[in-house]
């Protein structure tokens, strides 16, 4: 073999210089950064899709419940000559309807759907205990159970749909009348959150029962 081709071998068989592994080196740390990042999004992407499965689940059993609770309301309960037993204003609404198939208890419960906690944090919570028919006027006072239905907003307020007199036009309104013993057409409760998690729309419930329309 002769100088020529001596050269012309090992130009084609020396190695990397360092310009070109430096080169490979940056192009490999890119691509799997590149990966991480996707990774990383990914990750985040499924755990936010999860949180907002989570959230209209619960949404979705919660409006269930209280539609089902709503449209059972017995104002009546006391007697035909007794007062409504309903009551109603911006951080609570009180009202008589029969306890939850699923539930152990029977017969007719009070309930209580308040805004807040004892801490005056904004729970939806709901406390029940056994209606009192003998009571002198209609207030949810002994609580035999308390259940938080949902939480996390930054507030939670009670309005109320329906002519609270008898002279007066169906409107909005964030205290129900309940001289006349009239009930409200519809219970609509608003829930917001600042960080958009908690985005449920507002939650209306029809009242079955209208008590005295005369």
């Amino acid at each position: 073999m002769n100088t020529r081709q001596r050269i012309h071998c090992n130009r084609h068989m020396r190695g990397f210089t360092l310009l070109e592994l430096l080169v490979a080196i940056m192009i490999v740390a890119l691509i799997m950064t590149t990966a991480l990042g996707a990774v990383r999004l990914g990750g985040k992407s499924l755990e936010t899709a999860i949180e907002r499965t989570d959230s209209i689940e619960e949404m979705r059993a919660v409006t269930s419940f209280l539609r089902r609770q709503f449209v059972q309301i017995i104002p009546n309960a006391y007697g035909e000559d007794r007062p409504v037993a309903f009551y109603g204003d911006s951080t609570r609404v009180e009202f008589v309807a029969p306890a939850p198939l699923q539930s152990a208890a029977a017969g007719l419960l009070a309930y209580k759907l308040t805004a807040e906690d004892d801490a005056g944090n904004p729970q939806l919570m709901l406390t029940y205990a056994p209606f009192d028919v003998d009571a002198n006027e209609f207030a949810v006072t002994d609580v035999s159970a308390t259940r938080i239905l949902a939480e996390g907003f930054d507030t939670i307020a009670f309005e109320y749909f329906g002519n609270g007199t008898k002279d007066s036009r169906p409107s909005w309104q964030d205290h129900w009348p309940d001289e006349e013993g009239r009930l409200p057409q519809l219970v609509r409760i608003r829930l917001s959150a600042s960080d958009g998690r908690r985005d449920w729309p507002e939650l209306i419930f029809g009242i079955r029962a209208r008590g005295d329309d005369s």
